[in-house]
């Protein structure tokens, strides 16, 4: 059987790098973007990634301003919605699940929580296609 054996400081070294690349990639995900540093030493290949790089970011933006269909959205997707977080997207996932797909934008006033006031921040975000 093999054994290692690492010395303190070497572990505590270790620790700290796999530490500063997790830290890494939590900032770059806060961000939405990669930095703009150049992936490749070959020259001219940095700033086609970084093409590639700013065409995937301005896909995803795309992509969360989309419009929501209420009828067909997944909780994940209702959450987009302004002022929708995790638990109002459940509760309409919920209700329609329950009652049926929205005959109307106006609909999503039936879910508890959703008043008049949240309605109209989240209304321009919204649209509405029957199943």
């Amino acid at each position: 059987m093999w054994r290692m054996e690492f010395r303190p400081a070497t572990l505590v070294w270790l620790l700290a790098i796999l530490f500063l690349v997790g830290a890494t990639v939590r900032v770059v995900e806060r961000w939405g973007h990669a930095p703009r540093l150049p992936l490749a030493v070959v020259p001219g290949s940095s700033s086609i990634m970084q093409a590639r790089i700013d065409s995937v970011l301005r896909a995803r933006a795309a992509a969360r301003n989309a419009p929501v269909n209420i009828n067909s959205a997944t909780a994940q997707d209702l959450e987009r919605l302004r002022g929708i977080g995790p638990t109002l997207a459940a509760a309409i996932v919920e209700y329609r699940d329950q009652h049926g797909p929205f005959g109307s934008i106006d609909g999503l006033t039936e879910v508890s929580g959703i008043g008049p006031k949240r309605l109209e921040q989240m209304r321009a975000q919204c649209v509405l296609d029957s199943q």
